[in-house]
């Protein structure tokens, strides 16, 4: 009896901690696993090639270290975004650290899920189906600063010019957090996703206020050429044609 008494005292405290977050404001960081290259790898490459190649990542790691986004959420609804920086000569690299992830304003409902992003001479609105991510919930979990987490995964089949490559995406979710949104668009789990991997890109949360003062205005982007998804990745194709039959 005192079990049940306990579980439902503690049903009770985390049900109101849920029901009270009606608006929030939060941070996240973004960071990229080193890619690991083989001695046979280097070798192929040539010394003057890897070198050349491994300063530019250091200097990207150092870049994308100092970029930060920010997922408002109020009243069902979630825009993320890369938080503004000064763009001059010494930090276009900032531009390349947002890729191939994080780069546009991304914009989801319970109703819709839309990216909108500056890309090949126009801006596009980009639809995706709302439930495009098939996750999978598993009971895998573990502590992200003080809230517990428990891991989902998904795999999006994605086409491109030299056929389809597979993304596999690492989500780790709080149920005690009741804000069904995360990084880059992604969404439909059961709590606020405190982390989240897609190949080799993590974006990891580093703060969050609850319910500030200020208003949180989430509104929906109105720039940008509607298109679908499916279009979307046609039009993508065909560029990357056009450009490399133009490079030779």
């Amino acid at each position: 009896m005192k079990q049940i008494l306990k579980l439902s005292f503690l049903f009770f405290v985390f049900f109101n901690i849920n029901a009270q977050t009606n608006s929030a404001i939060v941070t996240y960081k973004k960071t990229k696993t080193k890619k690991i290259f083989t001695d046979e790898k280097k070798k192929k490459i040539g010394k003057k090639k890897f070198d050349r190649f491994a300063a530019l990542e250091k200097e990207a790691e150092k870049v994308s270290n100092s970029l930060s986004f920010t997922l408002k959420y109020n009243a069902n609804k979630a825009v993320f975004k890369v938080n503004s920086f000064m763009d001059t000569p010494n930090n276009r690299l900032k531009n390349l650290a947002l890729l191939p992830f994080g780069k546009g304003v991304y914009y989801n409902s319970k109703t819709e899920r839309i990216k909108v992003v500056e890309t090949f001479g126009d801006i596009f609105s980009v639809k995706y189906p709302v439930d495009y991510t098939k996750w999978t919930l598993s009971k895998e979990s573990k502590k992200i600063g003080k809230y517990l987490a428990y891991k989902a995964t998904a795999v999006e089949k994605i086409k491109t010019d030299n056929g389809f490559i597979n993304y596999k995406i690492t989500a780790w979710y709080t149920p005690e957090i009741n804000i069904q949104y995360g990084p880059i668009g992604y969404s439909n789990l059961p709590g606020l996703i405190l982390e989240l991997k897609k190949n080799k890109i993590v974006y990891y949360v580093t703060n969050i206020e609850f319910n500030p003062k200020k208003f949180v205005k989430v509104n929906k982007p109105k720039k940008g050429k509607s298109i679908t998804l499916e279009e979307f990745r046609d039009l993508a194709i065909d560029a990357t044609k056009k450009y490399r039959k133009i490079r030779g």
